[in-house]
């Protein structure tokens, strides 16, 4: 670096510090912008969920208020006398001044008597028609469920009325129906004046004529334009000039546009909104509640923020650059006169470091020589420690297996000295069973032919010598015993052939098996070190039979049983399940036991380690059940969670033939 280069350096500086401090200006002119336009369109969605809970709260409000107007009329004795004799005169008659106080009061404007079969038997309101049929959804609902129901229902006009239909009870038994009926007209001033919104209601065309809504406007003195929209028509609103334009391509642009936000001006102001579903008492959709907001003042406000940071932005950066511009030009005349003493510096290092270089270069070559005698040894320790580690597992797992030989010579020889004398045992018993059955079948033969030959006082003390010999008793207990005695019997039965079968376990045969043989020959080797630590549930599949080495297998799964029956501290379940799969038979043994921590599952098939203590175990009964696993090319995994379980599942290929 010559000196020219220390002088340059204003350039290389400003230029990047000019760029980065432009981009965060942007980017917090750009967030101040994002974060307000985020807090009006929340505005906006909270005055769309504001509205419509209001809007729907008045409904009830309204609906409970007009029940209360009926109940406190529905027990008038004079209107039930009236309407039960049906004297409609006089129903009107009573019913006329109530429906003027109510009208004038609460604004009622419907007021009905219908009877039982849904025809209508007085109009207050409009007494000249009745008799016709009454086919609104609330009347049908007051009808299905016997209870009050209410809603806003679509008139013929295009006008919503809120309809409380009350089933009429007198003595326990309906005799009628009474409504009330309310224009919702009303609810939308309401709406804006309590939120300051303005609203449009929009019915779709789909449910009114034409000719009827024009009808309804002349009827209430409005005038209206039915191609105003497409697909709606308007029934209410609370502002003089309607956004038709923007409303209009709301609905074209956006099928879904109960979703979207709606943005229009009308004159300078700027409005925001959205709609929400109008429904009637059915949950139908029938048209939009348009809800529109002037946020003409926060867009102002806005962009007077945004003018007040970009002015900020660009003092800001001047003021900056100057700062800047001095303070690098001090730097310079600094980095000169620094970089002269450096430069001497520099030429005495070089001679200092090609002395040093020459030192360095004769260690390291020392250093390597050393490295690689290093490696050398280590390879042949490594290689000495994995012989020694090979030896002695493989040592120890000859012992092993003649352990297991000679511990089958002796179950060979125990299993042949017990078959003998409980075969015998076995048949002698289901003989005597046989001697007792006709035993007591000479007896009863014997007593029924004595019967007629001796009197009664012979047969009172026969009778009586049985019952304190207990004869009956015995005859019950003696095959009850000789049934147990047999079941004990089978029981050896099956120990001695599980005894046969685990005495051949160092026998190397490999044939064709069935798994779910062995696994029950081996629960009867192991049912002694189980039968008190835990409960055995057995989940066996349909296997097909392969080639494998049995006995070996048989050594695998008795490891893994003695295994769980030792993780079990108190009493718990194992449970063996089998399944065929993939051309793979699969064996499952879990148990409730302490299971075993994640950091050393991997180790578990070591040889010599185990979990547990000193002198309790050789740390070898999984290694080869691994290798016994392997030599029938399949695989052992294991699965625990600490303190819950644990599962070691096996996995072997099924082989017909060979």
């Amino acid at each position: 670096m010559n000196q020219n280069d220390v002088k340059q350096i204003k350039k290389p500086i400003l230029i990047p510090l000019g760029i980065v401090v432009v981009f965060l200006w942007c980017v917090i002119i750009s967030g101040a912008f994002w974060l307000q336009r985020i807090h009006i369109n929340n505005n906006v969605k909270s005055n769309l969920k504001g509205t419509e809970m209001l809007f729907h709260g008045m409904l009830d409000e309204e609906a409970k208020f007009i029940g209360s107007i009926i109940d406190f009329y529905d027990d008038n004795e004079n209107l039930q006398n009236a309407y039960l004799f049906k004297d409609k005169e006089e129903l009107l008659k009573l019913t006329t001044s109530i429906f003027k106080e109510i009208r004038s009061k609460y604004n009622i404007t419907h007021f009905y008597f219908i009877n039982t079969d849904r025809t209508c038997f007085l109009r207050t309101h409009n007494p000249p028609r009745a008799g016709d049929y009454i086919d609104r959804i609330t009347m049908a609902e007051a009808e299905r469920t016997g209870e009050r129901s209410f809603g806003i229902e679509l008139g013929k006009y295009g006008t919503f009325t809120l309809r409380v239909v009350h089933p009429w009870i007198v003595g326990g038994n309906l005799i009628g129906y009474i409504e009330l009926g309310k224009e919702t007209e009303y609810l939308v001033p309401k709406v804006k004046k309590i939120l300051d919104v303005e609203l449009l209601i929009l019915l779709n065309k789909s449910n009114i004529e034409r000719s009827d809504w024009e009808e309804g406007l002349k009827m209430m003195g409005r005038t209206e334009n039915w191609d105003k929209f497409h697909d709606q028509v308007v029934i209410s609103k609370t502002m003089d000039i309607i956004p038709a334009n923007t409303i209009e391509q709301f609905y074209t642009k956006f099928e879904n546009h109960h979703n979207v936000l709606l943005k229009g001006s009308i004159n300078t102001n700027l409005y925001r909104g959205g709609s929400i579903f109008l429904k009637d008492a059915s949950n139908r959709v029938v048209g939009d509640i348009i809800v529109l907001k002037d946020f003409t003042n926060e867009e102002n406000y806005l962009r007077l923020i945004l003018i007040i940071l970009i002015i900020s932005g660009v003092c800001f950066g001047s003021l900056l650059f100057l700062f800047f511009y001095g303070y690098i030009s001090r730097m310079e005349n600094r980095l000169i006169t620094v970089h002269e003493g450096l430069q001497e510096e520099i030429r005495v290092r070089k001679q200092a470091e090609h002395t040093v270089k020459k030192s360095l270069d004769e260690s390291q070559r020392l250093t390597k020589e050393l490295e690689s005698k290093n490696i050398e040894i280590n390879t042949k320790s490594k290689e000495l420690e994995k012989a020694y580690t090979e030896l002695k597992a493989t040592q120890s797992q000859m012992l092993q297996r003649e352990k297991m030989a000679s511990i089958g010579q002796l179950a060979a020889g125990v299993a042949h000295e017990i078959n003998n004398p409980i075969g015998f045992i076995s048949s002698n018993l289901n003989t005597l069973k046989e001697y007792i059955d006709r035993f007591w079948e000479f007896i009863n033969a014997q007593s029924d032919v004595l019967a007629p030959l001796i009197n009664e006082e012979a047969k009172n003390d026969l009778n009586s010598i049985q019952k304190r010999l207990k004869i009956d008793y015995i005859h019950k207990d003696a095959l009850e015993l000789t049934d147990e005695s047999l079941d004990g019997s089978d029981r050896i039965s099956k120990i001695v052939q599980g005894l046969k079968s685990f005495s051949r376990i160092n026998k190397i045969e490999y044939e064709l098996s069935d798994i779910n043989e062995c696994l029950e020959s081996t629960l009867n080797i192991s049912w002694n070190e189980l039968k008190y630590k835990a409960e055995v549930t057995k989940e066996y599949g349909e296997l097909p039979q392969t080639y494998c080495y049995p006995q070996q297998l048989n050594q695998v799964f008795m490891n893994l049983l003695i295994n769980s029956a030792q993780s079990i501290e108190k009493t718990g379940k194992i449970t063996i399940k089998t399944w065929h799969q993939n051309k793979s038979i699969f064996i499952a043994i879990s148990d409730t036991g302490h299971g075993i921590p994640e950091n050393i599952q991997h180790r578990l098939f070591e040889p010599f380690f185990t979990t547990k203590d000193v002198g309790k175990g050789t740390g070898l009964g999984l290694s080869i059940s691994y290798d016994i696993i392997k030599k029938h090319k399949g695989n052992i995994t294991i699965e625990s969670e600490l303190k819950k379980w644990t599962t070691f599942t096996i996995q072997i290929p099924v082989i017909t033939d060979i």
